[in-house]
Order: C-alpha cells, then structure tokens, then sequence
C-alpha cells in the first residue's frame, strides 16, 4: 500500500516535493553545498533532503524514488510502533502478547498514515524517530541503564533534522519524564504500582541530564544555524492561526480552542479537507476501526491511574498542538507525529476483545466453534481489521486517485507540460508563459538541460525577430488570459501541437508551434525609433483605448490607459532597468504614474537578447478627480540607483521620452 503505484499516485510532482528533490540534486551536483538548513520554501529541515540525495545517487534522480523514501519511512515506522508497544508491555504486563502486533497493524493500514507515505516530503520522519525515542526513554526509566539515556538523547537531538513538529520532542521528553515522577507518588494506587516493572526501579538526575546533554550537542549545529539565521526558525511558525496577523476576526484564544474542537474531531467526524493531505473530510477513523479507538481511549482512562497509560496521552497531546495551532485545523501533515499514538490506543481497544475471544476459545475448545463466543469475538476483530483495511484501499486508489482535484493540487498540469517540452527538437526555441522556469517542478524537469525563456504572458509578449528555427510557445491557459488570444495575432501562421487537458476536461495548457521565419506580424500604432544608452530600441507604442471622439482615442477619470510599448534590444544590458509611465499635467506637473520592471518583473531587462521582439504592456492609472483636456504621457528607464538612462530621439538626447497627447473626457 506505500509502494504500489508510486510512480503515478500521486500524479505530476508537487512545488514542496520539488524542492526537497532540487536541493537533494543539487547536493549531489555541487560538492559545495552541504546546508544544514535549507533556506528556500519557508525553511526546510535537512534530513529527508539528505537521504534523498542518497537514494539519487544510488537510483538516479527521480519524483518516483525521492517517494520511495517517504515509503521507506512509513514502511519502517509500522515496526518501530511494534516495538514501542513492546516496551510498553513491559510496564504492563497485563497488556497482552498480541498488544504489539495489532498496534504495527493499525499503524500500516490506517488511510492517514498510508497518504503520507506516498509523498515525496519529510513529516513521515517525525513518527518514526519518536518511536525510537520513546522506547529507548521508558526502557531507560525501566533499567536506569545509561546507554538507553544516551539513545533517548540521541534520537530527542535529531527531532529537529525532521520537521517542525520534531522541534516537539524535548516536550516529549519532559512530558514522560513528569508523568513518570507524579504518577507513582501521588497518583498510582500502592498496589498498581508494585504490578507494573517500571516504578519499582530506583531513578536519578543522572539519566536525564545525560540524555539533555547528548540532545544538545546532536542539535548543535541546527541551533548555531538558527542563531546565525534566526529568521529561518520562526519564519514557518509565524504563520499559524493562533498568532498570524490577518487570521480572523476571533481572538487567538478563540481560534486557538476552535481548532482544539476540530482536532479531536478529525478522529471520527471530519479530517483535513486538503487533497494534499488526505481524502478531504475523511475521518482518521472509518466507522470499523474508530470503534476500537474509542474502545481503547476508554480503557486508557479507565487504566489511567497506572503507567504506562497517561504516557500515550500526554504525547498525543503534545504530538497534536502543531495542527491546534496550525492556520486551519485539522492539518494531517503536521499532526502526523500524534499516528503511533493513535495506533496504540486503538491496539488496546483490539487487544481487549481479541484476548477475551482467544481465551474464551482455548477454554472452550473448537469441537463446534458456532457454540462458542469466543469464534464471534474474533470474527468481529478481525471482520473489523479486514474492512478498514479495504476501505483505506478504496478511498486511496479509487476515490482519491480519481478525484479531479489531485489534478492542481499535485501540480499535475505543470509536470505534463515539461515533459511535453522536452519532447520539442534540440535548439528549438520555446517560451513559456505565465510561470516562470524556477517554479521547482519546472526546474526538476528541466535541471539538466536548457529551459525554456519564461515570461508573464498577462503583461509582456516576446518573441524572435526572424527565426530560423521552429519556435515553441508553452501557455499555461488557466492563468494566462491574454496570450491564447494574442499569440494568433502576432503569429497567424501559429498552430496548435499539443492541448492538456484537466480533470473535468478544461484546458490547462497549449502548446503552439511557429513556422520557421514567421516574423511578429503586430506593429505599433505610432512609430519610434527612440534609443536609452544604445542599448534599447523603442519601435514604437500603442495606446489603447474602446472609445474614440474626432479620431482619437479618448478615456476616463479614475481607468487606466494601456500603453503597449514595442522594444528590441541592441546589445546585452547589465542590471535590470526600472520602466516608468507618468501622465503629466498640460504645464509638466506630474499626476499619477507606474514604475516597474518590464513584464511586471517577469522578464526583466538582464534577460533581454539582441533583436528579440519585446511587446510590453504598463496600465497607467488616471486619478478620479482628472479635469477633462489633453495630457502628455513621460517614459523612461531608471537604474538601481534611480539615476535616469539618456534617451535619444529626433538628434536630442533627454533623461525622458514624450509620447501623447492623450484626451481625457469630461467625468459622466
């Protein structure tokens, strides 16, 4: 169920797993680059990157391995609960032999955990080292033996390779360590605590401090990277719910407590409604299973004044408080940490009618196994195993797999485009517009050889001036409005080569192809020939405009005149130039204005090559109160430093070009 079917489910290869899976190329291409964390998508934890990197080098780089490790991992999570639960009946002998299995049962076919270890990011890491640290932690309380402190400390100091929500462990960690100091003194019945193993063994501040020590210095060089980049250990936190500036008009408490409700309801009333994250809406639980978690809470309640019960609610607790305090609740990713905990108690549940059924079985015999209740008891355990686990499979290769949202939510559409992309011939120019090339699905695919030029279609259009060679257009149609219906325009001759289709049979994406030697067939209105430091050619420009009075365009107060600028550039530009447009008053007052990069910063001048075919495209805005009349429009290009490049026009040379006048009507 982690490993079946990776290679197409999820689909396409989502922007957070791309990144995880650039930067792990990257550490196999750069001997360089060996970041303890990586600064990109908001901060990201080292560790799945880096066993990433390893799977590259030893399968080679691909979506479908860098999942087979978040596999792996949930693969390798299911006996680390078999062996916490192991150690946790040591404590409670009473726990039946069957306690670990059914607990490594639950935690293998539960949908939550099954979903997450089928992407291709790093919150499975959480469970599967918090296993480990738990049981090295009991054991150690258990034998007060100093080598298991010292794991307990290992495995405490790696939480914060893993992801936000290992930052949780030291909580952990605390959180067992009280309970195990209040519960025999002032909780647990005398006679409780003398048929447990645990309390009865002495205990020192030993133990403790060397497993804080040994945290320490594991996490050593994750804290000196926060302290040299404090922004990097808060900057994912910062945008919770709780405190987030913006997060609604509830006070944090308020949202705070909201969330609560909703998390303990994602057990069996509603779950995490991201198809990133899970089937949306579907409960942890399906009816089968979730009466045995119940069933197992109850018991642990029931039980709670003995260890090792309070334990499993203290650290789902705490292991729950990253999706309280996430920007929606509930969040399945980051509450994945709380899943072995979910595991065990519903084991408890399982293990209470399973053993009952057994012993009612061995007393009774089989010589007619109708007549004994013990053959029902099971049947209904087992019935119950055997139905959640084919519900889990349904709602994830059926149900989920065929959901129409997985189609954006995976980045589905993007993936296809770039491999359709490298289907074009070696050296055939492509542009691709509105997403720019570092969009990391993009990169991934297209890391070892060259990208497509990438520009926002929505404001700027570029093109070869007289190609050689067939050229190439990628257009993401769901974004870009405007070049499905301009490209034709500037290439008639254009075809289509390839549509992609989204799930409810929308066009995602359009793939154009121009004929060799198609030259851009729209010119300007007015023509220029205008030159900024010898560098940039202004062909000419167009003033847009629907309304007209005595031939001339005409617009109103408080709208916007589109000015469409025609550039070709003369030689390589060193920096990126800032374009302005200010409408000037009759007496050269300015009144309003845009200053931007060309493209609205998508294709900005560092990027321009000698003879493209550059259409630009600025709104001006017209102030409200604008007294009707004739005005003149200033453009320009500015550097970093806001100094102004010469413009030469007509044999003058001025730090500006005028272009107009424009009319402006009468306010209606």
């Amino acid at each position: 169920m982690r490993f079946w079917q990776l290679g197409t489910l999820p689909p396409g290869y989502h922007y957070d797993e791309a990144y995880e899976g650039l930067e792990a190329w990257r550490l196999l291409t750069d001997p360089g680059y060996r970041p303890i964390v990586f600064s990109g998508n908001f901060g990201v934890e080292p560790l799945f990157i880096y066993l990433t990197a390893v799977a590259f080098r030893l399968f080679g780089a691909d979506p479908v391995v860098q999942r087979g490790v978040a596999a792996l991992i949930g693969t390798l999570t299911v006996p680390a609960v078999w062996l916490l639960a192991h150690e946790l009946r040591q404590w409670d002998r009473r726990l039946p032999p069957s306690f670990p299995l059914w607990a490594a049962v639950v935690q293998a076919i539960l949908f939550w955990t099954i979903h997450a270890s089928r992407i291709g990011y790093e919150p499975g890491l959480v469970p599967l080292l918090l296993c480990p640290l738990l049981w090295a932690l009991l054991k150690a309380q258990r034998t007060a033996r100093p080598m298991w402190w010292a794991l307990a400390g290992v495995m405490c100091g790696l939480g914060v390779y893993t992801y936000p929500a290992g930052r949780l462990f030291p909580a952990v960690v605390v959180a067992v360590l009280v309970v195990t100091w209040v519960w025999p003194r002032f909780i647990t019945p005398p006679t409780a605590a003398s048929a447990q193993v645990g309390p009865g063994r002495r205990r020192g501040w030993q133990g403790p401090l060397l497993l804080a020590i040994l945290a320490v210095i594991v996490a050593t060089p994750m804290i000196l990277a926060w302290v040299q980049n404090s922004e990097m250990l808060l900057l994912r936190s910062r945008q919770i719910a709780v405190v987030a500036e913006g997060a609604g008009s509830t006070t944090p408490l308020q949202t705070a407590l909201h969330n609560t409700v909703a998390t303990l309801g994602m057990f069996s009333l509603a779950g995490d409604v991201d198809p990133r994250n899970n089937l949306p809406g579907r409960p942890v639980f399906d009816p089968f299973l979730g009466l045995f978690f119940y069933l197992g809470l109850g018991l642990t309640l029931w039980r709670g004044r003995r260890l090792p019960y309070p334990w499993l609610l203290a650290v789902l607790a705490v292991m729950l408080v990253p999706t309280i305090l996430s920007d929606y609740a509930p969040h399945f990713r980051r509450a994945l940490g709380a899943a072995p905990m979910a595991a065990l108690l519903t084991a408890i549940g399982l293990t209470a009618l399973w053993e009952r059924a057994t012993a009612a079985w061995s007393s009774r015999g089989a010589t007619n196994p109708l007549k004994n209740w013990g053959f029902y008891a099971g049947a209904v355990v087992l019935l119950a195993v055997g139905l959640s686990t084919g519900l889990a499979v349904r709602d994830y290769f059926d149900r989920w797999a065929n959901s129409p949202d997985l189609f954006y939510a995976f980045d589905e559409g993007l993936w296809r485009l770039a491999a359709q992309v490298d289907t074009q011939p070696p050296l055939t120019p492509t542009y691709l517009t509105p997403r720019p090339v570092t969009h990391t699905t993009l990169a991934f695919a297209w890391r070892n050889g060259a990208p497509p030029v990438s520009f926002d279609g929505r404001s700027i259009f570029v093109a070869p001036a007289a190609p050689s060679q067939p050229v190439t257009y990628a257009v993401i149609d769901h974004e870009d409005f405007r070049t499905p219906l301009l490209l034709p325009e500037v290439f008639p001759q254009a075809t289509i080569a390839e549509q992609i289709l989204d799930r409810t049979g929308q066009v995602y994406a359009t793939v154009y192809r121009v004929p060799a030697g198609s030259a851009p067939a729209m010119q300007p209105a007015t023509v220029s020939g205008a030159t900024w430091a010898e560098r940039v050619r202004l062909r000419g420009y167009t003033l847009l405009s629907t309304q007209q009075e005595d031939g001339r365009s005409v617009y109103l107060p408080g709208n916007f005149i589109p000015v469409r600028l025609y550039w070709q550039p003369l030689a390589t530009i060193d920096g990126d130039w800032t374009f302005f447009a200010h409408l000037l008053s009759p007496d050269g007052h300015l009144l309003s204005g845009r200053d931007q990069p060309p493209g609205n910063g998508s294709y900005p001048t560092s990027r321009w090559q000698v003879d493209d075919w550059i259409m630009d495209e600025v709104q001006l805005p017209l102030p409200a109160d604008l007294a009707a009349g004739d005005y003149l429009i200033e453009i320009g290009f500015y550097r970093a430093d806001e100094t102004r490049l010469p413009v030469a026009s007509a044999g003058v040379t001025a730090d500006r070009l005028l272009i107009g006048p424009v009319r402006i009507a009468g306010a209606p």
